[in-house]
């Protein structure tokens, strides 16, 4: 081997310098990177044991919202009998007060003074109301207890929508309201139970003429290719904006009721709803404050062989 010059040795001594430099630099990095997966480690052992307490915690409420779901379930079903039974046993007696005072004021039992025929009237229209609540109340138990039987056929809408105008236009006339008819066809067939039908544009004009000061209450009965569209449209008061969410809901009542011309149950809405979506229709609200309301409701038609297989 060569002797090596002085500069040849100092240059590899500068390089074994570098090297080990390097070297150390490498171990450093190697020890702060052991540092950092030990730390990364712990806590991912934290994590995983804090997992496993979420997992159980989550598993535990799961537990107890079922428990309590089934609470619930066990009171409505106690509150819809007891609702349903508290109804039947109130009807008897209702229909006999309403018919005995129904008798006081035809005089049927002798003559009435003016004074005493005032406050009858009061009663009976008091008592009236009472009754119309425990029919809506039973209705409600009914269809909360999957107990309200539809029995439905080819009914045309557009007849029954005129049956059913007819019985309110001397209300209309009354009041200083038009009631306009607007059916687009002669005919408009639809799969339903007729007598529920009859309910839910009761239901609607009835509501429809108490907040109607001025104006006009339109029906309006659309024949369209897989649904009847039906629509009961006022001039009236109008719902607000944040009260549009709870239209559909029981004893729901609105802004001011001052004026109104009758009181109601709170419930025919609700009634309304239920009804439709148990004929697999969409019932709902569009309102302007003070400038009148729209309830749009559908009613789907069924094919000969769907009626069939229902």
């Amino acid at each position: 081997m060569e002797d090596k010059t002085k500069e040849e040795l100092i240059e590899e001594m500068r390089v074994l310098k570098t090297r080990i430099a390097d070297i150390q630099d490498l171990e450093c990095k190697y020890k702060s990177a052991e540092i950092e997966l030990k730390k990364a480690k712990e806590e991912l052992e934290v994590e995983t044991w804090g997992l496993a307490k979420t997992n159980e915690a989550i598993k535990f409420i799961y537990k107890e919202l079922d428990k309590k779901n089934k609470e619930l379930q066990t009171l409505d079903k106690l509150k819809t009998n007891f609702i349903s039974t508290a109804s039947h046993e109130l009807r008897t007696p209702l229909t006999t007060i309403i018919e005995s005072i129904s008798q006081v004021l035809d005089e049927i039992h002798g003559k009435i003074t003016a004074e005493q025929r005032e406050f009858l009237s009061i009663c009976l229209e008091d008592v009236d109301r009472l009754s119309r609540l425990v029919n809506d109340l039973l209705d409600i138990s009914k269809i909360e207890a999957g107990r309200f039987k539809l029995t439905k056929q080819q009914v045309d809408i557009v007849s029954l929508a005129k049956m059913v105008s007819v019985l309110f236009h001397p209300k209309a006339k009354s009041i200083g309201l038009e009631l306009r008819e607007n059916f687009c066809s002669q005919t408009a067939m639809a799969y339903v139970d007729k007598d529920s039908v009859i309910r839910v544009f009761t239901n609607l004009i009835s509501n429809a003429l108490k907040f109607t000061d001025k104006g006009y209450i339109e029906i309006l009965v659309m024949d369209k290719p897989t649904c009847v569209e039906c629509c009961i449209s006022d001039t009236g008061r109008g719902i607000s904006e944040e009260d549009m969410p709870r239209v559909f809901g029981e004893f729901e009542e609105f802004g001011n009721r001052e004026g109104v011309r009758e009181k109601g149950t709170g419930l025919g809405l609700s009634i309304c709803k239920r009804i439709i979506e148990l004929h697999q229709g969409e019932i709902w609200a569009e309102s302007t404050l003070n400038k009148g309301t729209k309830f749009i409701f559908t009613l789907p038609k069924y094919t000969e062989n769907k009626i069939q297989e229902e």
